[in-house]
């Protein structure tokens, strides 16, 4: 199937009275890298093909309701210039176009195709040039997973002409739900801002956050977003010296890449905004911490936004080895 399908899976999901729909994305994870974890934990080659069994998800069937599949993530194209002061597309259509070709790329994750330069876009023995296709990048795969849309490189929710997009999530809203974006990377990186925000181009980091918090951003300057009710992720800490970020726009903000110290501001409930603020403190454990403030927000009606992460990963969360002992990152 195509990446898009899984948007329409979520539809599907609403459509069918579903209480909760959930979109779970393990970006950079694909079926070789499952295939190792679950060898790992087998202790042996377990399967070559499908499924397979290993990791708890492989595992788990939910009464045998769960099914198995594999999806062809590709661009609309590669190449796309973008004007995110003017939420414009310079080039519609880009330098390369997207597409498939089973023969090259191969008919399955399991089953090699005859060209191993082509899944890294590049013509055949020749990694300068460019090849058939292009290769998705984040936010063209994570906005046709959850707009359905099929866009260019680059893009946050607009198509490849560069007209914005509903999410499922903005649906899900309009019809009285609750939605939310919880992240172990920064809050507006491609994937999470995807779930909700608009961009023609997905390094306009504060301008992403605006739309995922309900403030006026370079997308919506009159009327803006409602917001998520929920937003957990990284990115505290990462605060840059010089005056202009490069892919944001010229209303850029010293300071904080995702966030700027005024935008938190106004959220803050304290500060009569929406959201109950959980933020990265020394000395406090964030676990506990996060969970009581979750507790606040849902006793007084608020929305929750929790901002974590600090020093040389950027806001990336670090991950850990079960028996592995974690020194707490140090800024730097």
């Amino acid at each position: 199937m195509d990446q898009t399908d899984l948007a329409a899976i979520q539809r599907a999901g609403f459509a069918d009275g579903k209480r909760y729909v959930f979109l779970v994305i393990f970006d950079g994870m694909d079926w070789q890298t499952t295939w190792a974890a679950a060898t790992y934990n087998r202790r042996s080659v377990g399967y070559h093909a499908g499924r397979g069994t290993g990791t708890h998800f492989q595992d788990y069937t939910a009464d045998g309701t769960t099914q198995f599949g594999f999806m062809v993530t590709a661009p609309n194209n590669e190449g796309t210039t973008a004007d995110v002061n003017l939420q414009r597309i310079l080039n519609p259509g880009g330098t390369q176009p997207g597409g498939y070709n089973a023969e090259k790329g191969g008919p399955n994750p399991w089953t090699p195709g005859d060209d191993p330069f082509y899944l890294i876009g590049c013509a055949p023995n020749d990694l300068k040039a460019a090849g058939e296709h292009a290769y998705a990048d984040s936010a063209a795969t994570a906005t046709a997973m959850t707009s359905g849309v099929k866009t260019y490189n680059d893009a946050i929710n607009v198509d490849a002409t560069g007209n914005r997009v509903p999410t499922v999530a903005h649906e899900a809203q309009d019809r009285g739900r609750s939605v939310g974006v919880v992240t172990s990377v920064p809050i507006s990186h491609a994937t999470p801002a995807c779930a909700y925000a608009h961009n023609v181009h997905r390094d306009d980091y504060q301008d992403l956050t605006r739309d995922l918090v309900g403030l006026p951003s370079i997308s919506h300057p009159e009327k803006s977003l409602a917001g998520v009710d929920v937003l957990i992720g990284g990115g505290f800490g990462d605060e840059q010296l010089q005056k202009v970020s490069k892919g944001q726009g010229e209303n850029f903000v010293p300071g904080n890449l995702w966030i700027t110290a005024d935008d938190l501001k106004a959220i803050d409930s304290r500060s009569g905004g929406k959201y109950v603020v959980a933020l990265r403190t020394e000395g406090v454990n964030g676990r506990r911490h996060l969970a009581a403030e979750a507790l606040a927000a849902a006793q007084a009606g608020k929305r929750l936004f929790g901002f974590y992460g600090v020093g040389k990963p950027r806001g990336i969360f670090p991950f850990k080895l079960p028996t592995a002992i974690i020194t707490p990152l140090q800024d730097s």
